[in-house]
């Protein structure tokens, strides 16, 4: 005789439903901004060096403050503004490209 199917119904994993406590808190999305370097047109996030700096929008950078803090290595950490942060490429890149359009003003 062929088993016994039980008549056990288990719930599929698609209907679970999550407590309001476990959801994630919807983030607005950043505003596009763009720029002409060399000729050439960049598009980049509008306000993501003072987010990554953990600055409001505010805060008006200086020219010498972001040379001290591009020559920090990868994965250090440093003060800033009495917060902790850790460096990565991508601060290095807005760091970068923050210089770049600040001397284009001038």
């Amino acid at each position: 005789m062929p088993p016994k199917k039980s008549s056990k119904q288990y719930p599929s994993t698609t209907t679970k439903k999550k407590n309001a406590s476990s959801k994630k808190p919807i983030s607005q999305k950043s505003k596009k901004a763009t720029a002409e370097l060399g000729g050439e047109k960049i598009t980049f996030n509008k306000g993501g060096l003072h987010r990554s700096l953990k600055v409001p929008s505010s805060y008006k950078f200086k020219t010498n403050e972001l040379k001290r803090i591009n020559r920090i290595p990868d994965g250090t950490s440093f003060k800033f503004q009495d917060d902790t942060i850790k460096m990565s490429k991508r601060i290095h890149k807005q760091l970068t490209l923050g210089l770049n359009l600040m001397k284009r003003k001038k």
